[in-house]
């Protein structure tokens, strides 16, 4: 673990292969970490010290927190977990099966809901009371992302290019069921406000696109993460849940600040040294993890080693002030 005077902190030890997602658990206490290298660790968000790590068996795609002392993961190999935080470690079983890989996993912690996404093309939800599955829905194509999307709702994107919102009390209707026309390549990176009403999407051409669900004419696309003209991939997008804003990181290493609803960027991190894999921010909206891992988007290379920064943020990161309009 290091820190400075700038409340930085690196998580400590860090993951031995790429980190597929950080999260911050609700009370904002530990970070969970997953990996390809197999593992779902959880460190102490203070010190940034390891708590407890478990190894799957199976490169890990995407993990999430429920609730404070439950968390999900999804596995290469199509297996749903379940891993019951214990003072003495992570109790990991099988909540379910995919036929293929799961790529994505979200939670509707009020209703102990979970929704994985899979390359099989089906999001199944899960009932962790009663550890069955309630609904398999056909997707329409590969599942790239999920996200949770006001008190209900599991917002996906798939490998048609389809962003799609269901209610899990009525699955078999899409809410919302969109192609971003200005958005030409693969989706990547998927966020929801709080209240459900915005969407955020990125794509592997250094582009987002801004979805409003009631007001479809305030829709708007705009460039981002370019390096001289370069586009690169938008790997991971968070919502800031306690203003309106959201928070990009992109195979460019940088990580920028938007006030979607004025067309800004409020802000930017100095640039990291490899791609920023995931992010995610504290309850309290004061720090924010932020996963500097190569994504390989440039094939097989020497890279810098993969680590988990948490650094601190303020209301200079979200309040538009002297911004930049963004780039159409």
């Amino acid at each position: 673990m290091t820190s400075s005077a700038n409340a930085t902190i690196v998580l400590d030890p860090s993951a031995q292969d790429a980190v597929s997602r950080v999260s911050f658990a609700p009370d904002s206490s530990q970070i969970l970490v997953s990996s390809w290298a197999g593992t779902i660790a959880l460190y102490e968000s203070n010190s940034g010290t390891m708590r407890t790590e478990s190894n799957v068996g199976s490169v890990v795609l995407d993990s999430t927190w429920v609730d404070n002392t439950v968390t999900t993961a999804g596995t290469l190999d199509g297996t749903v977990l379940l891993a019951i935080v214990r003072e003495t470690g992570m109790d990991c079983r099988i909540l379910g099966l995919h036929t293929a890989a799961v790529r994505a996993v979200s939670a509707i912690p009020n209703h102990h809901i979970i929704a994985s996404g899979s390359w099989d093309q089906y999001i199944q939800l899960w009932d962790i009371r009663s550890n069955a599955r309630i609904s398999a829905i056909t997707a329409g194509g590969k599942v790239y992302g999920t996200a949770p999307c006001g008190p209900n709702g599991i917002v996906f994107i798939n490998s048609t290019r389809q962003i799609r919102l269901i209610d899990f009390r009525r699955p078999d209707l899409f809410l919302y069921d969109v192609i971003p026309p200005t958005l030409s390549y693969q989706l990547r990176g998927v966020s929801a406000s709080r209240d459900g009403k915005q969407i955020v999407v990125g794509s592997t051409e250094g582009r987002v696109a801004v979805e409003y669900i009631d007001d479809p004419a305030r829709c708007y696309s705009f460039k981002c993460h370019r390096v001289d003209n370069l586009a690169y991939p938008v790997n991971c997008i968070s919502h800031n849940p306690r203003y309106s804003s959201f928070t990009t990181g992109g195979a460019d290493g940088q990580v920028s600040f938007w006030d979607g609803d004025a067309k800004k960027r409020i802000s930017q991190f100095s640039r990291y040294p490899t791609s920023v894999a995931s992010l995610d921010f504290d309850a309290e909206v004061r720090r924010i993890a932020v996963a500097v891992s190569y994504t390989f988007e440039e094939g097989e290379k020497d890279h810098p080693p993969d680590e988990v920064i948490v650094r601190a943020v303020n209301e200079s990161h979200f309040v538009t002030r002297d911004a930049t309009p963004v780039a159409r």
